[in-house]
């Protein structure tokens, strides 16, 4: 398996507090937020629409591998339609593909091992003596805090790798929204989260081989945002459009939530409409989150960037449906940059059979389809042999045959 080294940024611990009742959190502080002039954010928005229509390209097609893979995954017998030896025979899929992608999701997420195998080591001398406590600290903080447990997510990122050719982690610092109280205390505000990022909501340039700079030129990562959202996001200073006008669908150009080509499948399978299943979470509107390279001024070097923007809304002044910047900031405000040797993105890609200069490597049911189609077609014919038509006996004196062809 081949994976990129991935450091987390580990929060500093504060001595624990005496018991008090939960304290009302503070509003959400606005530092670190860029102000841009209308000059600058018109070449802004320039450029991510720029990147936005370079990684959508062919969209569609990478979707249809996608749902064809995973129905492949699932042994869907509906994908034997046409391909039976004979006409009425019946339509088998084997699981070999699911068993095998299974199998060895458990071996491989066995050998990386539990949350006890994770250790932070001090970089230099100084840090030694902290190290078994921050090891303790984040052991903590992914088995009790994080959303998602550390088995959990390498179960679905290699899943992801077996399946789709790529699994993507994405590690940020998160502050929980509600302050939780212990005897000791309350607990630390600040965690490193690890996320799942689904492959389909990634923004990649097409000749991207890494997640990371200069691998890859720039990235995003589509977040549709429900409108609920706005009011705590409007305190962490974002600029947002008018609700009414999103909830009436202005500007949005029919962009509107779709679940993704798995959950639409498992919608059919159960018999529901995939369009009505979906409508419970409308409206949402599509934000991209942006890491980008961008000089505030002509001329001058350019700096990382984190953008969060709405690509099919308008924004004053500026054409509609060219976009709407709603918060730009530094990536070292974002992310603190402190632990790593160069700028680094959020995001992390798991491969399984990585290819030499690619981002993907190869998935299971792109190199097993040939074994898994002969496979069902052996079985359809086994299956079947009692109503093949064979030749009856015939009784022949070869003496009298004379010279056989």
């Amino acid at each position: 398996m081949a994976t990129d080294t991935l450091f987390i940024p580990l929060a500093e611990l504060e001595p624990p507090e005496p018991p008090a009742p939960p304290p009302v959190p503070p509003a959400p502080s606005r530092e670190g937020v860029l102000r841009l002039t209308p000059e600058q954010e018109g070449r802004l928005l320039m450029q991510l629409q720029a990147h936005y229509q370079e990684a959508m390209q062919n969209r569609d097609e990478v979707l249809r591998r996608r749902e064809l893979r995973y129905r492949r995954y699932l042994a869907d017998p509906t994908l034997r339609q046409g391909m039976q030896p004979w006409d009425d025979a019946p339509q088998l899929f084997l699981p070999l593909t699911r068993k095998t992608i299974e199998v060895l999701k458990d071996e491989f997420v066995e050998s990386l091992g539990g949350v006890d195998a994770i250790r932070a080591a001090g970089v230099g001398e100084e840090d030694v003596g902290h190290a078994d406590l921050k090891t303790h600290f984040l052991r903590h903080t992914l088995r009790e805090i994080n959303p998602l447990h550390w088995d959990e997510l390498l179960d679905q990122v290699c899943h992801d790798a077996l399946q789709d050719s790529l699994g993507i982690i994405k590690a940020y610092p998160y502050q929980h929204p509600f302050p939780q109280q212990t005897a000791d205390g309350q607990l630390l505000k600040t965690i490193v989260r690890l996320d799942r990022v689904d492959e389909g909501t990634m923004l990649i340039p097409p000749n991207a081989t890494g997640l990371q700079w200069p691998e890859s030129p720039y990235i995003g990562q589509q977040l549709w945002v429900s409108t609920d959202e706005f009011h705590s996001m409007a305190e962490r200073g974002f600029t947002l459009p008018d609700v009414d006008a999103i909830e009436a669908g202005a500007g949005l150009q029919g962009r509107q939530y779709t679940d993704d080509e798995r959950k639409l499948l498992e919608f059919t399978r159960m018999g529901l409409d995939p369009e009505l299943a979906s409508g419970e979470f409308d409206p949402r509107v599509e934000m991209v989150e942006a890491y980008e390279l961008f000089a505030g001024e002509r001329g001058q070097p350019r700096e990382f960037v984190v953008v969060h923007w709405f690509p099919h809304l308008g924004s004053p002044g500026v054409q509609a449906g060219n976009g709407q910047i709603a918060r730009v900031m530094g990536l070292g405000e974002a992310l603190k940059q402190n632990a790593f040797a160069r700028p680094m993105w959020p995001f992390f890609p798991l491969t399984v059979w990585a290819q030499p200069g690619q981002l993907h490597g190869l998935n299971v049911p792109d190199r097993l389809e040939t074994p898994q189609d002969l496979l069902n077609r052996l079985a359809e014919q086994m299956i079947e042999q009692g109503e093949i038509d064979i030749l009856p006996f015939v009784f022949a004196n070869v003496a009298l045959a004379g010279d056989l062809p």
